[in-house]
């Protein structure tokens, strides 16, 4: 009747096999495992009528577990719990309908308390939390996704700094875990928007870029601690898009070059650091 019935194999270019499945009456139905072309499993996950229906479990190509959760009628549902590259438990938390609910904690690749963020219906609302060598550094609150406070905080737990208002709109300094700047530029119904400076922990500027209702837009430039211009971009819609200067410590032209939409065009030149031409190429 020209449906699909049964189970079927897709394979690799080597001829291993890249993914077992089976159809009923033209629908996934049942266990579909994906695997590496090394013959270890990717993932493995459970359809109903064309729809995630259950368990599903992915990996690394290590073999160890990379995220374990289920699937209701095609969308992320119940607790997930997502793993580092070593085994330890990456961030943990709860998918209602295909969004975060809840309260979601993160750990670093040591095991420690990294962050703690509260979703509603997949946005964030409440304290979003970050934690320094097990203390709190600094809480984000937001009000239906809209970033509307930042509070800064030393080792001790004394309040560094806290600015914010409930229209998300307001300028802002954030700050390393030692109190020494870090960051300054303002936040537009709770986005990045205008020109921000960053700072390296001794206090000189690592860097500006400017933002346009949270994107990357305009000239970027990154700096070499000791105040030379080290890149200069150009974005468009948080892509490299434009001319590119890259430099050397003593100010010479490294490499340059055109980017479009976030690809390399054109003619690229590189340079040696007494600005000898070293390369001449064309994409």
């Amino acid at each position: 009747n020209g449906k699909r019935n049964g189970p079927g194999k897709l394979f690799f270019g080597s001829g291993k096999v890249k993914q077992t499945y089976n159809y009923e009456n033209d629908l996934l139905s049942g266990e579909v495992v994906n695997y590496f072309e090394t013959g270890k499993i990717e993932n493995k996950m459970v359809y109903k009528n064309d729809k995630l229906e259950g368990p599903f479990v992915e990996y690394y190509p290590n073999g160890k577990l990379s995220a374990i959760g289920q699937y209701r009628d095609g969308q992320l549902s119940g607790e997930w719990k997502y793993y580092h590259g070593n085994g330890r438990i990456e961030r943990m938390g709860t998918y209602m309908g295909g969004k975060a609910i809840g309260d979601w904690m993160y750990y670093d690749a040591r095991g420690n308390n990294s962050e703690k963020r509260i979703f509603k219906d997949g946005n964030y609302d409440g304290d979003n939390t970050v934690y320094h060598e097990g203390k709190t550094f600094y809480v984000n609150n937001y009000k239906n996704d809209v970033l509307i406070k930042a509070t800064y905080f030393d080792p001790t737990g004394k309040v560094i700094a806290s600015t914010g208002n409930s229209s998300g709109s307001f300028n802002v300094k954030g700050y390393y875990p030692d109190g020494q700047p870090a960051s300054e530029g303002q936040f537009k119904k709770g986005k990045n928007d205008g020109r921000w400076k960053y700072y390296y922990p001794e206090g000189s500027k690592l860097s500006e870029y400017t933002y346009v209702d949270g994107i990357t837009q305009g000239e970027a430039v990154q700096y070499f601690r000791s105040g030379e211009k080290k890149y200069i971009f150009q974005y468009k819609n948080d892509q490299f898009h434009g001319y590119f200067y890259e430099y050397h410590t003593n100010g010479k032209v490294k490499h340059e070059g055109w980017y479009q939409d976030g690809a390399r065009q054109q003619q690229w030149k590189s340079y040696t650091i007494d600005g000898t031409l070293e390369s001449d190429y064309y994409y």
